[in-house]
């Protein structure tokens, strides 16, 4: 879990249809996604927004009444989606490490600029469409794919297929793919607690091997990587990555973390960043970093996974139970008293 991750590369042909019509159908969602009145929101609420919008735990209990103006006064909380809490971002464990740290290139700026930097903008989707459930079942993916799962496990589980999008400025920092263990996914728990069982090694038994693709759907190639060409695949739930900063001499545009900020696709491909409905910058698809990711569970059989998929209440971790393992571990170790 402390290497950086090393990437595979594989050939784009292995997506079925190659560039046709399957790849302009995908970039058809995308911008039809862009342009509803959701459009692609920050990575601070982009998965509650599209993907999961209801949660089991929505918070660990840091939650605290919103201020009079809507706003969250400590730098690490953010309103929840009904506009009445502040809670912790369900990713502050990657944000306030590039906060505190500046990233692999070591960035010193304003805490607003570092925020805006790591607010990249997606669409999460956990209900595949027959196009995402084609790809998954291509011969050619699933033999990559099962590459990177563990060789006893090679039942593959497609369950989330999502957009990625980035303007000048910004980057994806060093983190972990949010874990998956059995009976505790990010359907039940916040994915930075997530996070924190899977660093404490101390549910390994209920750990979820997973596969993530990633492939970059802008037409244009960075200097180093990000060659529309290619797929990258990798385990991101066990190995820490991050891509690098987009044209780091230019500054994304300040976001204020407390409000309503998207990326919308507004036509004649051209895209625009808002902020409680105002608009803060305009770019055209050339100037924006795109990627799609897909991710499936690993798998020994087909009963394990659907074991996984029906397990009762009771098999399930509880908050409770969580705290409490990670609590007596600080407790043994000296930590807490």
């Amino acid at each position: 879990l402390t290497a950086v991750a090393a990437l595979l590369s594989f050939p784009l042909g292995l997506i079925p249809g190659g560039e046709g019509q399957r790849l302009a159908r995908r970039d058809a969602m995308l911008r039809e996604m862009a342009s509803d009145e959701t459009g692609l929101p920050t990575n601070v609420a982009a998965d509650r927004k599209t993907g999961v919008k209801n949660v089991l735990y929505e918070h660990i209990g840091e939650a605290r009444p919103v201020q009079d103006d809507g706003t969250c006064d400590h730098p690490f909380l953010v309103p929840d989606l009904t506009g009445k809490n502040c809670t912790l971002p369900q990713r502050v464990d990657v944000g306030r490490h590039f906060v505190m740290t500046g990233g692999p290139e070591a960035i010193r700026e304003p805490f607003d600029d570092m925020i805006s930097r790591v607010s990249s903008f997606g669409r999460y989707m956990f209900n595949l469409t027959s196009d995402m459930e084609e790809l998954f079942a291509d011969s050619k993916f699933q033999a990559v794919a099962k590459s990177v799962c563990p060789a006893e496990k090679q039942f593959l589980d497609p369950f989330q297929f999502n957009f990625i999008l980035q303007v000048p400025g910004q980057t994806v920092a060093l983190h972990l793919d949010a874990p998956v263990f059995l009976g505790a996914t990010r359907f039940e728990f916040p994915q930075w607690l997530l996070a924190v069982m899977a660093f404490s090694g101390l549910f390994k038994d209920r750990f979820v091997d997973q596969v993530q693709v990633v492939g970059y759907v802008h037409d244009w190639t960075e200097q180093k990587g990000a060659a529309p060409s290619g797929l990258f695949l990798k385990d991101g739930s066990k190995s820490l990555h991050a891509a690098g900063v987009f044209r780091p001499d230019v500054k994304a545009p300040r976001m204020d973390k407390d409000k309503d900020n998207a990326l919308f696709y507004i036509g004649d491909e051209r895209w625009e960043v808002r902020s409680d409905g105002k608009v803060l910058q305009q770019y055209s698809s050339s100037e924006l970093r795109m990627t799609v990711v897909y991710r499936a569970r690993c798998f020994a059989s087909d009963d394990e996974r659907s074991r996984f998929h029906n397990l009762q209440p009771s098999e399930k971790l509880s908050l409770a139970e969580v705290l409490r393992v990670l609590t007596d571990d600080l407790v043994t170790r000296g930590i807490l008293a």
